[in-house]
């Protein structure tokens, strides 16, 4: 094969991997994190989006580091049952007040 052409396939597998929107599954303990983590730092913010058939689901963005202006996204979950229980009642009491 060319070059170019191993080039263009390499490129379109890296563009169809970057467009998977599927949430990604991570632990409890990483949830928590990225929740309180969420107004601490000026180039990432998190939102919790809301719980649904046993799990909780947070909004992540990123502010890319090529273009200040564009921010990446990316929805993280993990299962009700991987969190603390007080952590878990913030969560839910802070979901009313919205």
């Amino acid at each position: 094969m060319k070059p170019i052409t191993i080039g263009l396939i390499l490129l379109l597998g890296l563009i169809m991997g970057a467009c998977q929107e599927e949430p990604r599954h991570i632990s409890g303990a990483q949830f928590q994190t990225e929740y309180e983590m969420r107004n601490q730092q000026t180039m990432h913010s998190a939102e919790f989006m809301g719980e649904r058939e046993g799990r909780v689901f947070l909004l992540k963005k990123s502010m890319s580091s090529m273009n200040p202006e564009k921010w990446l996204e990316e929805v993280l979950f993990t299962e009700v049952t991987e969190l603390d229980p007080s952590f878990l009642q913030r969560l839910r009491q802070g979901a009313e007040h919205r």
